[in-house]
């Protein structure tokens, strides 16, 4: 991959009530693994692999936790003057006043945009700290342009008795199109259905410079 032409997003806003108190100071990704690691690691090294350069993490709260253990990007090799690691801190609308949320909300991703302008990149992967596992980023881009997609969703099929009502799953066509992302609680799976698609969160999308500009 060429240095600019790919860019991330690893966003560490994650459902973490079920996780408390290990959750308490820290989002889902800064918890250890293997007591060495943190759960971001593994975005960060799938990124890292795939040559990517211009990587961006989204952070809930203050995010003091992400600052130390990702510091200046140095052990990533991200403390570069062209690209690098950006830090977009306070991205939990929870936190937010009821009567301020509305109007915060038409301005939840301005960091995001603001980022994919600056990198100029031709496309982006977006991804989340949930799922633990590395992916070959280099072969799903290929998979991606081979297909002329506008966006490429990754999921895994999986028993649906394995999942929480929270959980979200994607509606799929005979050929395996994608068609809306659902909660399962609000999804139509018969009594037979042995595996249903879950979405990991893990999209590669082109990035549309007239749509940004």
């Amino acid at each position: 991959m060429k240095r600019e032409r790919v860019s991330a997003i690893i966003n560490l806003l994650e459902p973490s009530e079920a996780l408390q108190p290990l959750t308490a100071i820290r989002p889902v990704g800064m918890l250890p693994f293997g007591g060495r690691y943190r759960l971001v690691d593994f975005q960060l090294s799938s990124v890292i692999n795939a040559g990517i350069q211009n990587v961006m993490v989204t952070v809930p709260r203050s995010g003091r936790s992400v600052a130390d253990h990702l510091r200046s990007g140095r052990d990533w090799s991200l403390n570069t003057i062209r690209g690098g690691l950006f830090l977009s801190p306070y991205n939990d609308l929870q936190l937010v006043a009821p009567e301020k949320k509305a109007a915060l909300l038409h301005h939840y991703y301005d960091d995001s945009i603001q980022f994919l302008k600056c990198s100029q990149s031709e496309y982006s992967v977006v991804m989340s700290t949930r799922n633990v596992g590395n992916i070959d980023l280099k072969a799903l881009l290929r998979y991606h342009e081979e297909r002329n997609s506008p966006v490429t969703a990754v999921y895994k099929r999986v028993d649906p008795a394995t999942l929480m009502p929270e959980n979200t799953i994607l509606q799929l066509t005979a050929k395996g199109d994608a068609t809306a992302v659902v909660p399962l609680s609000k999804a139509k799976i018969g009594s037979q259905t042995k595996q249903v698609a879950k979405n990991v969160f893990r999209i590669f999308s082109r990035v549309f410079a007239g749509r940004l500009s």
